[in-house]
C-alpha cells in the first residue's frame, strides 16, 4: 500500500515505490521548457543566449519528513497520479489532511443564480479543487462569490491587479452584503485580513513564510489564473493546504505555453461554461469584429533571412513603431468619431501608456470627453472616475493598456471596442477585448469589436481572428464583407 498525504502538496515516501515507478511519476511531472525551445528558433546564431537555460522544467520536488525521503507532487495532479499507481499495479492510501476553517459569519448570495451559474458552484463544491472556466459575461465572479458562501469557510481570492481587486470588493459588498470593513483587502499598502481576504498575488507572496497565513484559509480562488506569472503558482497556490482551491479564467491557456502550472495548481477543468453556449441562451452578445487593413509595413521585422540577415523580432520595438503611426492613429480616431456620433460609448486598447495619454490628447482636440484606464498606484484615480464616468454614460471614451482593462473592468452597457494595437497574434488578448464589450443586459442588441490589422506584417492574425470568432467583417471594394471561420 502506497502512502500519499496530502496537504498543500502530495508527498510519498521516496522508498513506497520500485525506481522505474518513481521515474514514471517524476516524468508526469516533468516539462519541456518551451522558453527554451522559443529562445533556441529566435536565436539560432546565438546559442549562448539559451544554452544555459534548462531543458526541462519539473513541479515535483525532495524533502525529507520525519527523517524519510519524500517525493512531493503538486496537488492538481492527483489524477495522474492515481494513474501510474493503477498501471503498475500497486494500491494506494490517501491521507486527506487537507485544511477546513469554518468561517462562522452567515452571508449569503443576493443574486439569482442562472442555470450554468448553479452548475459551476456545484461542480467546485462537488470537486474541491479544479478549474472553472467561464467567458466573460458569463457572471463568473457571481459564481466565485456564491462558491464562497456555500462553502462556509474562510476565503483568500487571489488576483493580478488592484483594479480586479476593486471591482471585487464592490460586488462582495453588493451581492454578499459585506460592509466595507469585513472585506480583507492586501495590497495598495493596505494589509487589513478578514475572514474574506482579497489579496493581490504579489502582497500575498510576501506574507508566504507566514506558516499562521497560510493555514488561515479553508478556501483559496484564483481570478484570472491565465494572467499570472509563475511565481503566483510556484510560490503562492503551491503552498496553501486549503481544502478548496479553485481557479478561474475565461480560458486557461497561456501565451508562454506552460498551461501545466495551472493544471499542477489546481487540477482540471471541472466546469466549462462555453461561450456558444452563453451566446445562444442570450447571457453574452455574438461580438461583431471589423478588421481595418492598415498600410502599415516594417520589413526589419521577423525572423532572419539571406535576403534580409538584420530583421528581428522584436514586438515591443514594432509597437512603438505602430503606436506612433500618424495614419493609423488617424484611423482610431475616424472609428471613435463614428461610434461616438451614434451614441456609443467606445474602449480603446493599446500597449503602452504613452500612447493611450497621445490617443486621449488626439481625442479631446475632438471634442470628445475621454479617460485613462491605466495600472498602477499613480494612476488609480484617474481609472477610477473614468470607470465611474463611463457606468454614468457622462464619459464617452475610455483609453487603457490591454494588462490594465483586458479582464478588470465592468460596464455592461459598453457596446464598442477598438484594439488599436495588434492583438490577432494573442487569443487571451483578443478574447478579453472582445470580453469587455460582449455582456447583454436589458436592452443592449449589439456589441462590436473594431482590429487594426496590419495585414502587410501580420498576414494570419484575421485568420486567427476567424478561428477564435467564428465571422468577421473586412472591407471589400469600399463595403464591408462578413466572412465565415471555414475551419
Amino acid at each position: 500500500m502506497v502512502p500519499l498525504t496530502i496537504t498543500d502538496r502530495i508527498r510519498m515516501p521516496a522508498l513506497a515505490v520500485a525506481p522505474a515507478v518513481l521515474d514514471t511519476l517524476k516524468a508526469a511531472f516533468t516539462y519541456p521548457n518551451k522558453k527554451r525551445a522559443s529562445m533556441m528558433h529566435l536565436m539560432r546564431g546565438k546559442p549562448w543566449l539559451w544554452k544555459s537555460m534548462p531543458e526541462f522544467e519539473v513541479s515535483w520536488g525532495a524533502e525529507v519528513v520525519n527523517a524519510e525521503a519524500t517525493i512531493t507532487f503538486p496537488r492538481g495532479g492527483i489524477g495522474k497520479i492515481r494513474k501510474a499507481l493503477e498501471d503498475a499495479g500497486l494500491e494506494w492510501d490517501e491521507l486527506d489532511n487537507r485544511l477546513l476553517v469554518p468561517h462562522l459569519h452567515n452571508y449569503r448570495t443576493n443574486v439569482a443564480l442562472w442555470t450554468h451559474q448553479r452548475e459551476a458552484v456545484d461542480a467546485c463544491l462537488e470537486r474541491e479543487q479544479g478549474i472553472l472556466r467561464a467567458g466573460t459575461g458569463s457572471g463568473k465572479t457571481s459564481s466565485l462569490l456564491a462558491l464562497a458562501a456555500e462553502a462556509e469557510q474562510t476565503c483568500l481570492v487571489i488576483m493580478n491587479s488592484a483594479a480586479l481587486q476593486e471591482q471585487w470588493k464592490e460586488r462582495a459588498m453588493t451581492e454578499l452584503g459585506l460592509a466595507e470593513d469585513d472585506i480583507g483587502v492586501l495590497g495598495g499598502g493596505s494589509k487589513k485580513v478578514r475572514p474574506f481576504t482579497l489579496g493581490i498575488v504579489n502582497s500575498v507572496v510576501r506574507k508566504m513564510d507566514d506558516v499562521g497565513f497560510r493555514r488561515e484559509w479553508g478556501m483559496v480562488l484564483c481570478d484570472e489564473v491565465h494572467m499570472a506569472a509563475s511565481t503566483m503558482f510556484q510560490k503562492c497556490v503551491d503552498r496553501f493546504p486549503a481544502w478548496y482551491r479553485i481557479g478561474a479564467s475565461a480560458d486557461q491557456r497561456r501565451k508562454d505555453g506552460r498551461e501545466f502550472l495551472i493544471h499542477d495548481a489546481f487540477g482540471d477543468v471541472v466546469h466549462d461554461a462555453k461561450r456558444e453556449d452563453l451566446i445562444l441562451a442570450g447571457k453574452v452578445l455574438d461580438v461583431e469584429v471589423y478588421a481595418h487593413e492598415t498600410n502599415e509595413e516594417a520589413d526589419w521585422y521577423g525572423m532572419p533571412t539571406e535576403e534580409n540577415p538584420t530583421r528581428r523580432v522584436d514586438f515591443m520595438a514594432l509597437v512603438d513603431q505602430l503606436s506612433g503611426s500618424a495614419e493609423r492613429n488617424a484611423l482610431a480616431l475616424r472609428i471613435v468619431a463614428d461610434e461616438v456620433a451614434k451614441g456609443e460609448q467606445v474602449i480603446l486598447f493599446v500597449h503602452r501608456r504613452e500612447h493611450a495619454e497621445r490617443l486621449l490628447r488626439m481625442i479631446s482636440e475632438l471634442g470628445i470627453r475621454g479617460g485613462l484606464m491605466l495600472g498602477g498606484a499613480t494612476s488609480s484615480d484617474e481609472f477610477e472616475r473614468t470607470l465611474v464616468g463611463m457606468r454614468a454614460g457622462n464619459m464617452q471614451v475610455g483609453i487603457g493598456t490591454y494588462q490594465a482593462v483586458g479582464a478588470s473592468i465592468d460596464i455592461p452597457r459598453l457596446a464598442v471596442g477598438v484594439a488599436v494595437t495588434p492583438c490577432g497574434a494573442n487569443r487571451q488578448m483578443f478574447g478579453q477585448a472582445r470580453g469587455r464589450v460582449c455582456r447583454a443586459p436589458d436592452g443592449k442588441m449589439t456589441a462590436r469589436l473594431h482590429v487594426l490589422w496590419d495585414s502587410r506584417i501580420f498576414t494570419t492574425h484575421l485568420k486567427n481572428i476567424l478561428s477564435w470568432n467564428g465571422h468577421a467583417h473586412v472591407k471589400r471594394d469600399g463595403d464591408w464583407e462578413r466572412l465565415k471561420n471555414r475551419g
